[in-house]
């Protein structure tokens, strides 16, 4: 059975708020994550070609179904809503419902008190995606644009356009609300054209996806995370004085904590005006949330990025054909994937390092590559939040095609997610006393 998805959203209005009052992660400020436009004398020599954006999901519930703390007991309401069309074509005939059905989370039958799932994207997010599709029509619509318009395109041509997500709720409806926000025609009616034929929205079973590293799609990420878990660096990182004190002032004022949904749920409490637990002042928030960044940063970073290249080697494969393939006239325009923070940030550390990753991925963050090209040859540039990425060894605006096949040449070594022969290292004791951190860390954030 096909099912339809469409997005109705109800009072999904968000207050001006102050946003150097939150941490960046909550992305209040919008407006800073526009898209940096080229300089205008270089912009007059090349032509945009192709567009590839990795999005984050917006801001949403917690993921996990773990208590954050004892006495969590917050009550999520979403006005996010879901509305499914079946329809199937056999025998070439197409049946479909007359009706649309509401797809309806009851109140007292979910993992929280209220109408969300778990993990489900609040008003908020749906918001931040709207913004996201304007600066991306701002960007890419217009004159010298990928498109000079938005009228007459059909976003059914796979060929021109292609749009993906994890199987998740929170992704597909970030993708299909930026998609819309963006490519929206200048004539379109605010009705849904039922007789329209409905978009490609590609996606698969989250067991076997490579939208974030999945050790069941590569074998030698367990083997990564053990050798990094054991190395004396994450060790004596963990046992450390500073880490060792802020054990003690976490216990003090939490119990039944687990560092490996403690990120998220200060996160989505702050970020949501929700009130912490009391002796949660704002320098043990800082320290806490730090603490936990660091270690999903130190993941990414071991071994010159060993675990994101392994973890993202497929992912960004694709990156990489689809943009040798426009630069010969035959990759879709443009590519808009909806995905995760533990997509951004591994891929951010596999391309780029220390250098490009710096922080835990803010809310409806994206990961843009631009390929341009002259009557000679092609050109990159790759932005994050808006702003471009210094690429390694190029000081230009653009930069040489090479540099982005330099740059993703991991990808295409066949042997990359091989489990090495010999034994999976031993883990050594790193002082964890509360809770634990998953031995692969796959947030599905």
């Amino acid at each position: 059975m096909v099912v339809a998805p469409v997005l109705l959203v109800v009072a999904a209005s968000v207050g001006a708020v102050a946003a150097t009052s939150y941490p960046a992660y909550c992305a209040k400020d919008m407006a800073a994550t526009k898209i940096q436009p080229l300089d205008a004398a270089v912009a007059r020599s090349l032509q945009l070609v192709q567009v590839q954006v990795v999005v984050r999901h917006g801001a949403r519930t917690p993921w996990s179904d773990r208590i954050c703390w004892d006495g969590y007991d917050e009550e999520w309401n979403c006005n996010i809503h879901e509305l499914e069309r079946p329809e199937i074509v056999a025998l070439n005939k197409t049946w479909a419902a007359s009706r649309e059905f509401e797809k309806v989370y009851t109140r007292g039958d979910n993992v929280f008190r209220g109408t969300c799932n778990l993990g489900q994207m609040i008003d908020e997010g749906h918001s931040q995606q709207v913004f996201n599709g304007q600066h991306l029509r701002e960007a890419y619509v217009g004159p010298t644009g990928l498109f000079h318009t938005t009228d007459g395109l059909d976003l059914t041509n796979t060929s021109d356009f292609y749009f993906e997500s994890s199987d998740i709720p929170r992704t597909i409806n970030s993708g299909m609300i930026i998609v819309d926000t963006m490519l929206q025609p200048s004539n379109a009616s605010t009705t849904f054209d039922r007789s329209s034929k409905p978009v490609p929205w590609h996606t698969n079973d989250y067991a076997r996806s490579t939208i974030t590293p999945n050790p069941a799609m590569c074998p030698k990420l367990k083997w990564i995370d053990a050798a990094w878990r054991s190395s004396s660096e994450y060790v004596n990182w963990v046992n450390s004085a500073a880490n060792t004190q802020l054990e003690r002032d976490t216990k003090r004022v939490l119990s039944n904590y687990d560092h490996a949904t403690l990120y998220d749920c200060l996160m989505t409490s702050k970020c949501t005006d929700r009130a912490l637990p009391t002796g949660i002042d704002d320098d043990l928030f800082r320290r806490m949330t730090t603490r936990e960044e660091s270690v999903q940063i130190q993941q990414y970073l071991y071994n010159q990025s060993a675990y994101a290249q392994a973890g993202m080697a497929a992912y960004t494969k694709r990156i990489r054909d689809r943009a040798i393939a426009a630069s010969r006239d035959q990759g879709p325009r443009f590519v808009l994937s909806a995905a995760h923070d533990t997509t951004i940030m591994p891929l951010l550390a596999a391309l780029g390092g220390s250098a490009w990753l710096t922080e835990w991925v803010p809310y409806a963050s994206h990961l843009i590559f631009e390929l341009y090209a002259n009557s000679t040859s092609h050109y990159v540039r790759v932005l994050y939040k808006g702003k471009p990425l210094a690429l390694r060894g190029c000081t230009t605006a653009v930069c040489p095609f090479e540099s982005l096949l330099d740059l993703t040449s991991f990808s295409i070594d066949e042997s990359i997610c091989l489990a090495p022969s010999q034994p999976q290292p031993a883990l050594r004791p790193a002082s964890e006393p509360s809770g634990r951190i998953a031995s692969c860390v796959n947030i599905h954030g």
